[in-house]
């Protein structure tokens, strides 16, 4: 069931329908109605047993660790044991728990890390084989959302084990707030104490619930539709094509291109996933923050993806970051290279264990480890030369406050960012390096107009160029408003009816126009992560 077909959003009208009926005959319940409705969409779409087994295997460790949790504290308040037998015995149990989180662990990052790299190897195979039009390799794709609602369960079973709050005792619960199916496509990656108390307190039906969440699901399907599906073939002609003669200028045209799509693929999924969720009452954890209008790749991080980055900080940066190792680390730069590097360094480090887990978390190919890599370092040397960079603006009178610098450091950001993109977009690692020294040796803008004409224009057609802008314009709006802290989906319901209604008819349009021009895109990028 594909989160943009007719059968899906007929699927959450009658689930819609049901949800607020028993609301009104047995309030308290509708949790009931959203699990049966996850576990049907997650059986239609995806393996449906590793979702059990993630549930199953989490849900037990944490109840384990409570268990284990609760002798540790009645030994620390039992007065008949001495002091040195007590540091002992504490010690034992605090070892116990860390087992249990280990194993549940293991268990659960086994099986995502097989998965993914099993579904790799088979890959390759597929391509061989393929050639024989009897194989079908349809059954090896990946389970839906694997990694998703693995790292959601991970998380929730680290902050269990750190006693952020007690494990959910009835597993139904627990497995509503890991199957809750808005969630399952691509996310966002939700914390338990954010996401469950919604999940299971009754729900009244609010008209503005339900407006609120069609408009941020025709939003979303524009971006997919309307720009990132259309702009597909053309990034594909680009991308994946031998280097040859094509100069660099083209290379760079077809990486911009790239991050456009990607963006209007991913955030418009994730729009799409957050208007059904809201339907229901429910406000999952925000995943994007105009991420082009970041001033660094620093600040791009935490506008985009925002949960898999704060997933990232909160269970591998500060606690990889807080080990003996790295302390000690900081101590010594801080002693030996000043106290600039001593702050610094160990973040770095940090950043650079972080994007490379980042990079394996897309695919274990190394084309996503090198992206990974470029980010951390870029993240890495911007605040290790911070202080140099300062002194460079000084000298040079710059006025950091000023709108033109902002404007700058936006499109050097946006810059850095397509530059990225020939490691995430590009499979032949070689080729990718090829496409990046060429951007910068053989940019040749006299070459431009005759390679687009020849390359690119024929998958880019004048209704489809047509189509892309008048969309991304509506999404570049939406965006600077929202940038300045501008609600637009609540504001429209108090604008004039007639520039409203244009608006919704205007997303329509473009939505369905997009319907009409060829585009041979499938599913959502981030569907098989």
């Amino acid at each position: 069931m594909a989160l943009f077909s007719i059968k899906f959003i007929g699927f959450v009208c009658i689930t819609l329908v049901v949800y607020y009926a028993l609301n009104k005959k047995v309030p308290g319940k509708q949790w009931i109605i959203l699990l049966l409705a996850s576990l049907i969409f997650y059986h239609w779409t995806g393996k449906f047993s590793y979702i059990i087994i993630t549930a199953l295997t989490t849900w037990a460790g944490a109840l384990l660790s409570l268990k284990i949790g609760a002798k540790y504290k009645a030994i620390k308040k039992d007065k008949t044991i001495g002091r040195a037998e007590k540091k002992v015995v504490k010690k034992h149990i605090l070892n116990q728990r860390r087992v249990v989180l280990l194993a549940v662990m293991l268990v659960n990052f086994g099986i995502l890390g097989y998965i993914k790299y099993w579904s790799t190897m088979w890959n390759g195979l597929m391509g061989f084989l393929q050639m024989n039009p009897g194989f079908h390799f349809g059954h090896l794709l990946l389970p839906l959302g694997i990694s998703f609602y693995t790292f959601q369960s991970m998380g929730y079973m680290i902050d269990v084990h750190n006693d952020k709050y007690p494990p959910e005792r009835n597993f139904f619960k627990f497995l509503l707030f890991v199957s809750f199916f808005p969630q399952l496509i691509q996310g966002p990656i939700n914390r338990f104490d954010a996401l469950a108390k919604q999940l299971f307190e009754p729900h009244p039906v609010l008209f503005e619930n339900i407006r609120y969440g069609m408009l941020l699901f025709g939003f979303g399907a524009m971006k997919k539709f309307a720009i990132a599906d259309l702009l597909n073939p053309s990034v594909a002609a680009i991308m994946d094509k031998g280097p040859g003669d094509m100069p660099g200028s083209i290379m760079l045209l077809g990486a911009f291109l790239y991050a456009i799509q990607q963006y209007a693929d991913f955030s418009g999924g994730i729009d799409m996933v957050m208007g059904a969720a809201r339907m229901f009452d429910i406000q999952m954890a925000p995943n994007f923050r105009q991420p082009y209008f970041s001033t660094s790749l620093g600040d791009f991080w935490r506008r985009w993806h925002i949960t898999l980055g704060a997933w990232m900080r909160d269970y591998v940066f500060y606690p990889f970051a807080l080990t003996d190792s790295m302390l000690h680390f900081g101590k010594w730069a801080g002693t030996h290279l000043g106290k600039h590097c001593g702050r610094v360094l160990p973040a770095c480090v940090g950043n650079l264990v972080v994007f490379f887990l980042v990079g394996i978390w897309h695919g274990p190919e190394l084309h996503f480890v090198l992206w990974g890599l470029y980010n951390g370092i870029i993240i890495a040397l911007n605040d290790l030369f911070e202080p140099v960079f300062k002194a460079g603006l000084h000298f040079l009178q710059v006025n950091e406050k000023s709108k033109g610098y902002h404007l700058f450091l936006i499109l050097l950001t946006f810059f850095i960012v397509n530059i990225a993109g020939y490691f995430d977009r590009i499979t032949d690692v070689s080729k990718s390096f090829h496409f990046l020294v060429h951007t910068f040796t053989n940019f040749e803008v006299s070459g431009f107009g005759a390679t687009y004409h020849s390359l690119v224009y024929p998958h880019l057609s004048d209704h489809a160029i047509l189509v892309i802008c008048l969309a991304s314009i509506i999404v570049f709006i939406n965006s600077v408003l929202q940038e300045r802290k501008i609600d637009t989906f609540s504001r429209l319901a108090d604008i004039h009816i007639a520039f409203r209604w244009a608006v919704y008819y205007g997303v329509i349009f473009l939505t369905m126009a997009s319907f009409l021009i060829p585009s041979g895109a499938g599913g959502f990028m981030y569907a098989n992560f």
